[in-house]
């Protein structure tokens, strides 16, 4: 069976909350993006309510609380701002994009997170490229392809490019653990998981389901 991770773009700091609970018996973990509209053309929660991105919320171990793991993909500038915050919110896995910092910065983003005792991965475009994260791959735990270059939406359609990008990518690095986000449906899914990829995360065929058990069962078995 494919990992499946629910993902979650917050309006409001109870819509994490909310939708964790909707599919807590049937993952060990969701994806919560954040984006600040600055590196995506829309923000969300927490940048809609706060202009430094940082709440009061943010200070409580809500994953702690509801016993399910938080994977967070930070879509935002400046993501070693926000390390501190989400750490306490009870991230475990952090994903920062390839292209949000300059090269140095990711190196060194890396090591501080390795100093919190957190997983990192790396997201890329489909049009960065494979051979870009080859200075990484062994400071890293996961590779997050996104699915389109069209970030920060749900319902977008999964770029043709992504699952060839991924096979490659599984040809050059066995165990790694490689996961997608965008355009992952009942349709893509199989293609995806043929492709090598690890981790499906899908937030539309999930939280658009009736049966989001069901959903997620679904994906999962792709």
């Amino acid at each position: 069976m494919t990992e499946v991770v629910p993902a979650i773009i917050p309006k409001r700091s109870v819509d994490i909350k909310e939708d964790a609970l909707k599919v807590r018996d049937f993952v060990e973990g969701v994806q919560i993006d954040i984006m600040d509209g600055k590196y995506t053309p829309e923000p969300c929660w927490p940048f809609t309510e706060h202009q430094d991105g940082i709440a009061e919320e943010l200070n409580h171990n809500l994953s702690q609380e509801l016993r399910i793991g938080f994977e967070l993909d930070m879509m935002v500038h400046e993501p070693g701002r926000f390390l501190d915050a989400w750490s306490n919110f009870g991230v475990h896995l952090f994903l920062l994009h390839f292209h949000s910092v300059e090269t140095h910065e990711l190196h060194e983003l890396i090591g501080v997170l390795r100093e919190k005792g957190k997983d990192v991965g790396i997201a890329i475009k489909p049009s960065t490229g494979i051979d870009a994260l080859e200075p990484f791959i062994e400071k890293i735990d996961q590779v997050q392809v996104m699915g389109s270059d069209q970030i920060g939406f749900h319902g977008v359609l999964l770029d043709e490019r992504v699952p060839r990008l991924i096979n490659d990518l599984r040809n050059r690095h066995k165990e790694l653990i490689i996961s997608v986000d965008i355009g992952v449906n009942f349709e893509t899914a199989p293609k995806l998981v043929e492709a090598g990829v690890s981790k499906l995360v899908s937030g539309s065929a999930i939280y658009g389901s009736p049966d989001i058990g069901e959903a997620i069962r679904k994906l999962s078995l792709s």
